[in-house]
Parts: C-alpha cells; structure tokens; sequence
C-alpha cells in the first residue's frame, strides 16, 4: 500500500482520469464537494457521545468519509498545482510561530 502523499495523490488522479471526470472537476464545485463532504464527516459526531466511543462500523463509516475529504483535497492541490505536503509543512510552521509549544512547568 502506498503512504506517501504524492504516491496517494498520483492514485487519486489516476483513478479520476480513468473514469473521465475532470470535466466535471472545476474549482467551483471541487470546493462545494469537500464541504458536503466534510458536512457528511462531521454528521458521524453530531449526536454521539463520545465517551461511550465507536463501534467498528461507525470507524469504517468515518475512515470512508475522511477518505472522500481527502480524495477532494488531494484533487483541488492537484488542480492548482499546490505541493500539499509541503503546504501542509509549510502551515505547521506557521501555527508554531502562532502558538507555541509552552513548557510545563
């Protein structure tokens, strides 16, 4: 199984490549896809408490909703020719900056 990031997106862009849809892949609705998605993620922790935790469905169910999230992320970076992982360090070392680890004292 791959695990590099840039291996998971090449995938991802070849699997859409094959079902023809980058014509239906704008910005625009790529955007509005992530958010549905996400909405769909977040709708698994609307209700449930979470100290009584999550069966083993729920946590595929949740695995299959994080993956459709990242499919669309890995797409638009792919898209807008953005280097995701580096965006993502990149991001990391500004949140640092932001907040910093505060020694325990």
């Amino acid at each position: 199984m791959k695990s590099d990031i840039r291996d998971i997106q090449n995938e991802v862009v070849a699997w859409r490549s094959a079902r023809g849809w980058e014509k239906h892949h704008t910005l625009t609705k790529l955007s509005h896809s992530l958010m549905v998605e996400a909405a769909e993620l977040g709708r698994h922790f609307l209700w449930n408490k979470e100290q009584e935790g999550y069966t083993q469905t729920q946590k595929k169910e949740i695995a299959d909703e994080l993956a459709d999230v990242l499919y669309h992320v890995l797409i638009m970076s792919h898209e807008m020719d953005i280097d995701i992982a580096q965006a993502m360090h990149n991001k990391l070392e500004k949140s640092a900056k932001k907040y910093p680890v505060k020694k325990q004292v």
